[in-house]
């Protein structure tokens, strides 16, 4: 029997469709006369009664000899009243129009679907239109549009199944309705064809990275990257040549990164990783890689590096940019007096001759006296012969009381003309000297020709050196060849016996004796030493004894330059000072001529306490009369 999705019914204008009782049948139309345009020229036969229970048609031709419709007559019972009009059919109590009732098309309870897009009734048939993306894959138009394309199994229509080839390292996928591979890393679909799914790795010289892109000759591919072979034991890692020695990302093998411990930045040391440089103020001092540089190195246990610890005598330590330092002494009689952290506060201010009650104060003890330091304070014991006259306990017993001076008791002056013996003043012969000033005249007798070196770096020395010519002192004869000591502490003398005393009086009856004082203290020479040069002709040679850039001994920065000339015939002595230094603390230089038997001089600045004004450029000559 037709059905109403494949058989139009007949729609001529001569015929009365009268429906009747199908039986759930789909409907047809009767003819009831007249000719229509459908069944030719020949007219239909006599209609019958729609109640007539009878067969509409004959089964003999209507207009053609053959039968109007296919099918057998369209009642099978008795004849019944249809109650919708004509063109209308009874579905569930409603009156319907088969041909355009989209619930009802063709036949009752035919239902078009417009899901996934639109339908409509069309002359009793459906028809679906899906919308872009969805299909009628089962061509029932009662579930719409019931496919949803741009899958694998439906791709671009029903049934485009995209090749179970393209699983082939990868994935099938369908992509804008056209079938495609979505590949694993390290592959590529270089042929555009899904068939064979991503069939090319990405790791030859002829796709590297990337489908199409060639390496040049003599390169190789390597995570994606063209690059020159490496040479062992270089390994490729992320497409580079590291030696895993030494690489801190690839550390024993490829992707062995050396992390950073704490307070550390790692490395990587023969393929084993470990701790390359510590965060400043900080050390490994356990050797353990986990726990980094677990060590502050600012304390006075570990300063500066693992185990040093800060410690002074007598001194207080502190760590100080990682440097030990001396923060303070930890006993109130001790001081650091050498500015030297090594040795703590090394001094004992209480006791110690050098340093008396503080750093430089020195307790003189010499040929007058004997000063120790007691409780820091300089407690001179004076010997026979020798006074304290100026009341200053650290300078000792400073005066001779057997000299012009101070005969037989401080301050106790003989008149001009005479001498003191036996600490009483007497009637005397000797000659006195004039001082005056002059324009500076100095004479380099280390740079002069025949120049003689004596005392190189030198303490507290003296050397014998010839007179050059006749020379009268104080009254008395010196003659050539004679032995005149030249001390390294600033001084001469002519009593001929060597001598390198840091420290003297002038006058004193004590040896040395004849001394010529040009800046007596506690020196230390330099290399070039103390030059001596005779330099003229005779009879007015002139004989130097220069002190070369010479230091003290307590400040080795100091430089002095400084000289005594004696001159031949007119028996002339000549101080002169190029340069001179400032004093150290408790330093007092002698400065000044005694006569050979020690109790007359004369004085310029002596441990007496006189103030010492010299200074650099000063010369002072001494005429005998």
């Amino acid at each position: 029997m037709p059905t109403a999705d494949n058989v139009r019914v007949d729609s001529g204008t001569a015929d009365v469709p009268t429906t009747t009782d199908l039986g759930g049948d789909a409907p047809v139309t009767q003819d009831v006369g007249g000719a229509d345009a459908a069944d030719g020229a020949l007219s239909d036969a006599p209609s019958l009664d729609a109640t007539d229970g009878a067969a509409d048609d004959t089964g003999a031709a209507d207009d053609t000899g053959a039968a109007d419709d296919t099918g057998p007559a369209t009642d099978t019972g008795p004849a019944t009243d249809s109650p919708c009009p004509a063109g209308r059919v009874l579905c569930g109590g409603s009156c319907v129009d088969p041909l355009n009732d989209i619930d009802h098309c063709g036949r009752c309870s035919y239902a078009c679907n417009g899901t996934n897009g639109s339908a409509a009734c069309l002359g009793g048939r459906c028809e679906v239109t899906c919308r872009a993306g969805f299909a009628d894959c089962d061509a029932d138009p009662r579930n719409g549009c019931e496919v949803g394309l741009g899958t694998i199994t439906n791709c671009r229509s029903c049934g485009d199944v995209c090749p179970a080839g393209a699983a082939l390292n990868g994935a099938p996928a369908c992509t804008a309705n056209v079938c495609r591979t979505t590949c694993s890393a390290g592959f590529g679909d270089c042929n555009n064809s899904p068939v064979d799914g991503c069939e090319a790795p990405l790791s030859s010289p002829a796709n590297c990275g990337m489908c199409g892109l060639a390496c040049p000759a003599g390169q190789s591919c390597s995570g994606g990257t063209c690059m020159t072979a490496c040479a062992p034991p270089n390994l490729v890692c992320s497409g580079a040549c590291v030696d895993p020695q030494t690489s801190p990302s690839h550390c024993g093998g490829c992707g062995r990164p050396c992390m950073n411990p704490p307070n550390a930045v790692g490395a990587c040391r023969r393929g084993v990783c470990g701790i390359g440089t510590c965060t400043a103020g900080f050390a490994d001092c356990n050797g353990l890689f986990s726990d980094g540089c677990e060590t502050p190195v600012n304390t006075t246990t570990n300063c500066g590096a693992c185990g040093r610890v800060c410690a002074f005598p007598n001194g207080v330590p502190a760590c100080t940019a990682g440097a030990c330092v001396l923060a303070g002494c930890s006993a109130r009689n001790y001081r650091d007096c050498d500015a030297n952290a090594s040795t703590g506060c090394e001094r004992d201010i209480n006791t110690d001759a050098t340093q008396c009650g503080g750093c430089g104060i020195v307790c003189r003890s010499h040929t007058g006296s004997s000063t120790p330091c007691v409780g820091g304070a300089c407690t001179p014991t004076c010997n026979p012969g020798y006074a304290n006259c100026n009341g200053v306990a650290n300078d000792g017993c400073e005066v001779s009381i057997a000299t012009n001076l101070h005969c037989g008791a401080c301050g106790r002056a003989c008149a001009a003309g005479q001498v003191c013996r036996a600490g009483a003043c007497v009637a005397s012969t000797t000659v006195t000297y004039v001082r005056s000033s002059l324009a500076s005249g100095f004479v380099d007798a280390c740079a002069a020709a025949g120049a003689t070196h004596l005392l190189p770096s030198t303490d507290d020395n003296g050397a014998v050196v010839p007179m050059p010519f006749n020379f009268t002192y104080w009254g008395a004869p010196v003659a050539a060849g004679s032995r005149v000591n030249v001390s390294s502490n600033g001084f001469l003398s002519f009593d001929g016996a060597v001598n390198g005393n840091l420290q003297g009086l002038v006058p004193d009856p004590a040896a040395p004796n004849g001394v010529i004082a040009a800046w007596w203290t506690d020196l230390l020479t330099s290399p070039a030493g103390v030059c001596t040069a005779t330099v003229g002709t005779a009879p007015s040679r002139r004989f130097v004894v220069q002190w070369s850039s010479a230091t003290y001994y307590g400040n080795r920065t100091a430089d002095l330059n400084f000289e005594i000339v004696l001159h031949e015939s007119t028996n002339i002595v000549e101080l002169l000072y190029q340069r001179l230094a400032p004093l150290p603390v408790g330093y007092v230089p002698t400065v000044g001529m005694e006569s050979i038997s020690g109790v007359e001089s004369t004085a310029l600045c002596s441990t007496a306490g006189q103030t010492c004004s010299i200074v650099s450029g000063n010369v002072f000559r001494f005429t005998p009369r």
